[in-house]
């Protein structure tokens, strides 16, 4: 069967390419396009990048809609329907449970009340960048690509409530705290509290805070002050940024790598965007128009995953008698039905299901919380938010002032936003709402009908965690916590353990000057700093076990640097989740288990647990009773010695049966591979149609190049990689550099659709081109929009 499917894959990919070289997009030449002020140039570089420039900012971002569909249509189209619960109508019956998640979460309805609520300017600009989409999707700028006619349909126009429903996708996929306290009530159900606290998610006490202060605004900076010695979810990032008295160059610099799901296509799409008043390069989204990350003329900023804690399980009880009716601490109330259709594709008959929404958030059937009783979700990225007005409003900050007031707009939005300006200023800003809990903290689910089970408020902004020109002269953002214990407000508890903050911190702090050069080598770090701590666990060991022994010689020996020629890292990565398992199955059972190591639920819902990135630090805790942890754990393994020698040797024997017996031939990347996967490669022969891969890579969630594997599926680095990466130093604009992979096009058989790839493996860049001689000697193609009739 495999040879078969070889044969089949290699027959398809050949024949779908050449369909789809046939349907490639237009980029050079001239077309009428109704409805444009005036003309718009689009030059597009040798690494298929857009710049693209315009008259004014409508003839901007109609372009911007336009390359976006010309490149990434069906990408558009896809994330659409996800958001709008609608994918059961080009696939079939097997996406009725997505569909009715994305229904009852409330995407598109969110939508609608956030445009009824948006500044006329901001839809004006949604609209012009609706009308570019729709123009290509007439007919303009080249066919619609292979994938519309494989599973034979044509998308309906683009609308802004498209792109407003994609936002609330995005803000729902980067909020977190809902799914570890249902996760933590089972544990303490199954092996009571005191138990079930040997568990706990708690950030370790030695790693480092990004502000420890809370707050902390140094003195502004002008073009005439001195450069003196001053300084960011389901995904993961780094970003730091550095003061002129600690760089190279002088000027401040700013870096981030967002970690996230690498797919084909990228979730993002870079693009150069000029108009009068409007100045701004960078990664977007398609399907949205401006810059998510990147810089304008005065600014730069970066984002990380902020892990505040904004959502909450609600237990709520109704009355079986009247199904609608739930009990409150004022009442019964009867909570809000909708009745939603769902189109599928094959059968001739829709599927209809109810919604109910009580005054707390969706109703989720899909959450047991005991019988008789049923789960809402409330979380801040379900509520009100202007965030699509926010977005546009940091495009355009020319200062600190301005960056922080559009960034007190995304209310859904909860990340950490990592600044620096032309003027020498550096900044750290956390954005999104945080909930005020009438009781309790947020860790495990509350009781809907109990008088503390509502919010009482949210954190103000301006006492929201941030800091301009800190006295260290550099800030660093990894997921980890954001403030220590003495912050007045309680934000959380979920942080990402800061080994890779720890590891940046280590290397900026300990560098007298740190430029481009500098951040490079850091973005492309392979350090493991848990693993280096479980060589020093088994330093003093000398097992009996020829095959333990083997495994403790190879990690003793080892420098931490987990890249995909490392053997001592395939060691340490097989017996840390092996030994783990091993120490908690026998008193928590295969489900609960996986459960705490990570699984999720339904891939919208929560594809993976808060859990998942503290294995690693509860196993430590297990292992040296840190903390009065229960000896218990390791006592039904022999004690830690035993337990660690029988991981070591289990860890050797599967990469014999594996790897083979020569044990030169063992490394990390053997096991550790990642594949850029297309939606339509999910079957076969298709996959090998679409996908690129696999690709051996270093690194896992704990190291500076994150390539993150998901807790039901080890070790394929499916789970978060480098999304995207980018330097900026504010003194050199022209300079600034990123790279990104598989490429610009989603369109199969163009060759920027995976040409990124093996650049963006071997860590290198390509320049942010900015100044108009730059874009015109990396010029390949230009095409240019014109009115109608012009």
């Amino acid at each position: 069967m495999p040879a078969l499917h070889a044969v089949l894959g290699a027959i398809a990919r050949l024949a779908i390419t050449l369909l789809s070289k046939r349907r490639q997009a237009r980029i050079d030449g001239r077309i009428a396009v109704a409805g444009l002020d005036g003309e718009v140039e689009i030059i597009r570089d040798r690494w298929g990048v857009p710049h693209i420039y315009a008259s004014t900012e409508h003839d901007l971002f109609f372009a911007q809609g336009f390359t976006h569909a010309q490149d990434r249509m069906w990408q558009m189209d896809l994330s659409r329907r996800i958001a709008a619960g609608r994918l059961s109508e080009i696939v079939g019956g097997e996406l009725i449970e997505t569909d009715t998640i994305a229904r009852t979460l409330g995407f598109s309805r969110n939508a609608s009340l956030d445009l009824k609520n948006m500044p006329q300017e901001i839809i004006d600009l949604f609209t012009a960048y609706a009308d570019g989409v729709n123009a290509h999707i007439s007919g303009l700028g080249g066919r619609l690509p292979v994938e519309f006619t494989l599973l034979r349909y044509r998308p309906d126009p683009w609308t802004v409530l498209d792109s407003l429903s994609y936002v609330r996708l995005l803000t729902w996929s980067l909020s977190y705290g809902w799914y570890p306290e249902l996760v933590t009530a089972r544990l303490i159900k199954a092996i009571g509290p005191e138990l079930a606290a040997d568990l706990r998610i708690e950030y370790p006490s030695d790693h480092v805070d990004t502000l420890p202060r809370g707050i902390e605004v140094g003195p502004p900076r002008s073009d005439d002050s001195p450069a003196g010695g001053f300084v960011s979810t389901g995904g993961a990032s780094n970003a730091w940024a550095i003061s002129g008295g600690r760089t190279t160059s002088g000027s401040a610099l700013l870096a981030n790598d967002p970690h996230l799901p690498l797919r084909l296509p990228s979730i993002w799409y870079e693009n150069h965007l000029k108009a009068a008043g409007f100045h701004a390069t960078g990664v977007s989204f398609p399907g949205l128009p401006g810059v998510v990350i990147g810089h304008n003329e005065h600014i730069a900023w970066g984002q990380t995953v902020s892990f505040v804690d904004a959502q909450d399980v609600v237990v709520e009880r109704f009355d079986p008698a009247r199904p609608r009716m739930y009990q409150t601490a004022v009442g019964w109330l009867e909570a809000e039905s909708i009745q939603e259709t769902i189109n599928v594709r094959r059968r001739k008959e829709p599927v209809t299901r109810e919604i109910l929404v009580t005054r707390n958030g969706p109703v989720m059937p899909q959450i047991d919380v005991g019988e008789g009783q049923k789960a809402s979700i409330r979380a801040m990225s379900l509520g009100p938010s202007p965030d699509a007005a926010g977005f546009i409003g940091i495009n355009r900050a020319r200062n600190w002032a301005e960056f922080r007031d559009a960034c007190r707009k995304l209310r859904a939005t909860q990340v950490n936003f990592i600044y620096a300006d032309v003027e020498g200023n550096i900044g750290y800003t956390a954005a999104g709402a945080v909930p005020v809990r009438a009781s309790g903290n947020g860790t495990l689910p509350v009781e809907g009908w109990s008088p503390d089970s509502g919010l009482v408020g949210e954190i103000p902004y301006e006492e929201m965690p941030h800091a301009l020109n800190p006295a260290q002269g550099y800030l660093i953002s990894a997921n980890n916590r954001i403030v220590d214990d003495a912050y007045p407000h309680h934000l959380g508890s979920m942080w990402i353990p800061g080994y890779r903050a720890n590891r940046l911190e280590e290397v900026i702090a300990g560098s007298e000057k740190f430029g481009a050069f500098e951040s490079m080598a850091l973005q492309l770090d392979f350090t493991c700093l848990p693993g280096l701590q479980f060589a020093d666990l088994v330093r003093d060991l000398d097992p009996d076990d020829p095959d333990a022994k083997l495994g403790a010689d190879l990690l003793k020996s080892w420098d931490g640097v987990l890249d995909a020629a490392s053997a001592p890292g395939a060691i340490y990565e097989l017996m840390r989740r092996r030994l783990l398992r091993h120490l908690l199955e026998p008193a928590l059972g295969p489900e609960m288990t996986r459960q705490v190591m990570g699984d999720g639920m339904h891939p919208l819902l929560a594809s993976e647990s808060e859990y998942v990135t503290y294995d690693t630090t509860i196993l430590l805790r297990l292992l040296d009773n840190e903390g009065g942890a229960s000896p218990q754990w390791v006592e039904r393994a022999g004690g830690s010695e035993a337990a660690l020698e029988w991981a070591l040797a289990d860890a050797v024997r599967e990469l014999r049966a594996t790897q083979g017996d020569d044990r030169a031939g063992w490394s990390w990347g053997n096991m550790h591979k990642m594949t850029f996967a297309h939606p339509m490669g999910l079957r076969q022969p298709l996959d090998r149609v679409f996908n690129r891969g696999p690709y051996q890579i270093g690194g896992d969630s704990d190291t500076p190049w994150q390539a993150s594997y998901p807790a039901s599926g080890p070790y394929s680095a499916t789970s978060a990689g480098q999304s995207y990466r980018q330097i900026i130093d504010m003194g050199d604009l022209p300079g600034a550099i990123a790279m990104y992979a598989p490429g610009q096009s989603g369109r199969l058989g163009s060759r920027h659709y995976d040409d990124l790839i093996e650049p963006w493996l071997a860590g290198e860049y390509h320049p942010m081109l900015w100044d108009r001689s730059q874009v015109d000697n990396e010029r390949r193609a230009t095409l240019i929009l014109s009115p109608d009739g012009v």
